[in-house]
């Protein structure tokens, strides 16, 4: 999994500085001492909660963060709280969701 999650990095690294989209600065925190403190999922639901209003949370439902114009969050950050199980396909569905707004801001 910590081989899988450097390579991920390093290639989303590579494209973005490829495309002259962004710079990633990983500090590679997988030491053995790291690994061993470990123990359950780690998901930080709700940081970066979604509201109707700015007093309430950080983004709107479109993922756009109040007051910030154009800048949006992907993030299971967003979610007002996370469930039992994984919430990869919730994500991936909000993504989905979050790019077609973005589609058609732009068109």
């Amino acid at each position: 999994d910590f081989e899988s999650v450097d390579k991920v990095v390093h290639l989303l690294t590579q494209e973005l500085g490829t495309k002259n989209q962004g710079r990633v600065h990983w500090h590679k925190q997988f030491t053995p001492e790291n690994i061993a403190k470990l123990n359950g999922g780690m998901h930080h639901g709700g940081t970066t909660m979604m509201a109707n209003k700015a007093e309430d949370g950080v983004v709107d439902s479109d993922c756009q963060v109040f007051g910030a114009p154009g800048l949006y969050v992907a993030g299971n950050s967003v979610f007002p709280n996370i469930g039992f199980s994984n919430p990869t396909v919730t994500l991936i569905a909000l993504a989905l969701k979050l790019s077609h707004h973005i589609k058609g801001q732009l068109s």
